[in-house]
């Protein structure tokens, strides 16, 4: 019978870390607003528009995802420096 992976894709797959783009969970526009307080639309055009640090979605079949590990760097930054994030 043949193996379906070789014997160290688990080992290998088990020391990549936990936040690698592979792995890492993505979110739609709705729940990144709902995450920063139910912004509106608006809020995350501008944050797009006139904030380069802020993380650019993935575009997957016309919807735009984002990577939850990318917008946390991104808040977390922003908190440090004292600025209001809504």
């Amino acid at each position: 019978m043949r193996e379906l992976f070789p014997p160290d894709a688990l080992e290998t797959a088990a020391a990549e870390p936990a936040e690698s783009p592979a792995t890492d969970n993505l979110g739609t526009a709705r729940q990144v607003k709902r995450h920063f307080g139910e912004v509106s639309d608006m809020w995350l055009w501008r944050r797009l528009r006139d904030d380069p640090t802020f993380p650019r979605p993935l575009v997957i079949n016309g919807r735009r995802y984002w990577r939850w590990s990318e917008l946390r760097i991104w808040e977390d930054k922003h908190r440090v420096m004292g600025e209001a994030l809504a």
